[in-house]
């Protein structure tokens, strides 16, 4: 199915309009409570991607002023989160955010170069069980060990359908995902169960 899917004209893959990177081992970088230097970033110290949300419980901050080539990849711009753990269900992690942040090692930034693409197709697509299902039935790793996980290279190697906003059901994926987006931002800061 992947090859197939793969050769079809009408599928892209991601990393044809995506430029990516693994997160950051926090390690290497110096961590602060307030912003250092003269390119601070905040860094994401403890957080986690789920589908469609994006949960950072602890923010550090960390310079990147000597890291140019880094820069971009955590600017304040339209990002999609790749978790590197696949969860139990076998289901790929996917969040968006446009936050100036660094990531830890586990979640991985695709950035869309090519305006054509909307983030929240892209992001309904990763999401969806069929692009999991592909994913773990074709990676070489994946189901190598208890904790499953995802490569750059493979990621980059997922084919997407090639988006046509004016194909109706192309739009509902944007507006349903806008409409979760939503959901779990008012989740996140309800006060009651009612809520």
């Amino acid at each position: 199915i992947a090859s197939r899917v793969a050769s079809d004209p009408n599928f892209a893959l991601l990393g044809d309009f995506t430029i990516s990177t693994q997160g950051l081992a926090g390690n290497r970088f110096e961590r602060t409570d307030t912003p250092i230097g003269d390119k601070p970033y905040p860094f994401l110290e403890v957080g986690q991607v789920y589908r469609y949300v994006f949960e950072d419980t602890v923010v550090k901050y960390t310079d990147l002023s000597d890291k140019k080539s880094l820069q971009t990849f955590y600017d304040a711009n339209p990002k999609i989160l790749i978790r590197r753990v696949i969860n139990r269900q076998d289901r790929l992690m996917s969040a968006f955010t446009d936050r100036q942040m660094v990531f830890k090692k586990d979640i991985n930034p695709f950035i869309i170069t090519n305006d054509t693409w909307h983030p929240y197709f892209v992001l309904g697509i990763l999401n969806s069980q069929l692009v999991s299902y592909l994913y773990v039935n074709t990676s070489s790793i994946a189901t190598k060990d208890d904790f499953r996980q995802t490569t750059l290279a493979e990621l980059r190697r997922l084919p997407i359908p090639r988006q046509n906003l004016k194909e109706p059901s192309h739009q509902q994926v944007v507006t349903l995902v806008e409409r979760m987006l939503d959901l779990q931002e008012r989740e996140a800061t309800a006060k009651t169960a009612q809520e």
